[in-house]
């Protein structure tokens, strides 16, 4: 459904219960709206995307880290 979005640790990708889905969420909303990303990710965020986000050791690629 256009226009609705959903952020959890039942979503995709998963995890990320303290503050990832809220990041994830904003992340997605502000592409899609094509708003400048003014916020970073935590340090506990950016291992999470290099590990299973990005091309790293788990990783299946799509998000920036910026």
């Amino acid at each position: 459904m256009e226009g609705l979005y959903t952020c959890g640790a039942s979503n995709y990708p998963g995890g990320l219960v303290l503050g990832g889905p809220g990041y994830l969420g904003a992340n997605k909303v502000a592409e899609d709206l094509g708003a400048n990303k003014w916020w970073k990710p935590t340090p506990e965020m950016d291992k999470y995307i290099k590990t299973y986000l990005e091309d790293g050791p788990l990783g299946i690629g799509g998000l920036p880290t910026e």
